[in-house]
């Protein structure tokens, strides 16, 4: 199964458009089976958490145990992916923190997790994960 590639556009604090169909941060496991069918993977975290995994799309869906599991996280590895009408997965880190800086008006908390880096902007829940100076997934919530 190949990786999808046109119509991924991540909206922060909102949730997801894939193929022209939103995926809300606030709406049930069923309401994404609705929408994508099946994942390909589900699995619970240490946390009680849900995740759903749907490889064609490279995207991981957290859905929350505190929040009565609905959606609340959602992890972007597909490198066609667009935030703000731009794709930058895959990109050196440091022209995509200029970028995200000017864009959103807030420098990101900086975390070194040894095999990889983490660039968190607390006020717009967005997460860019790094290896090797590049950027290997964005993140966020609501």
């Amino acid at each position: 199964m190949g990786v999808e590639q046109k119509d991924i556009s991540i909206l922060p604090q909102k949730g997801l458009i894939i193929n022209s169909k939103m995926i809300s941060f606030g709406i049930s496991m069923d309401d994404v089976e609705n929408i994508l069918s099946k994942p390909n993977k589900i699995y619970k975290t240490n946390e009680g958490n849900i995740r759903c995994q749907y490889y064609q799309y490279l995207i991981e869906l957290s859905f929350e145990k505190e929040d009565e599991f609905k959606l609340g996280w959602i992890e972007v590895y597909n490198k066609y992916s667009k935030i703000y009408n731009h794709m930058f997965i895959g990109k050196n880190i440091e022209q995509a923190i200029k970028y995200f800086n000017s864009k959103i008006m807030e420098s990101p908390e900086f975390y070194d997790y040894g095999s990889f880096e983490s660039y968190f902007y607390n006020k717009n829940w967005i997460e860019l994960q790094v290896q090797f100076g590049n950027i290997t997934n964005i993140n966020f919530g609501s």
